[in-house]
């Protein structure tokens, strides 16, 4: 998976991914960054993940994460932004 990443947000993702095997039960961890679409162009995604299930011995067995689109609000934002400025 990590081949689609942007490399800018690489060191993210493992960020997360290492918070989430850290995580409680009922935290819901969240990050943005730029995934490459099939068409090759990078789309921002908003992805939350939570704890799903675990091992006897309490390590993470499943997660449960959605990821969403928010390539068009990301760009409809930097517009705005740089028309105050």
């Amino acid at each position: 998976m990590f081949h689609i990443i942007h490399p800018e947000d690489l060191e993210k993702i493992i960020s997360q991914q290492q918070q989430v095997l850290a995580a409680a039960d009922g935290d819901i961890l969240e990050v943005e960054y730029r995934a490459k679409h099939s068409n090759g162009e990078y789309r921002w995604v908003y992805d939350r993940q939570t704890i799903f299930s675990r091992q006897e011995d309490g390590t993470v067995k499943q997660y449960l994460g959605v990821a969403t689109d928010i390539t068009k609000q990301t760009f409809l934002l930097f517009v705005n932004i740089t028309k105050i400025y």
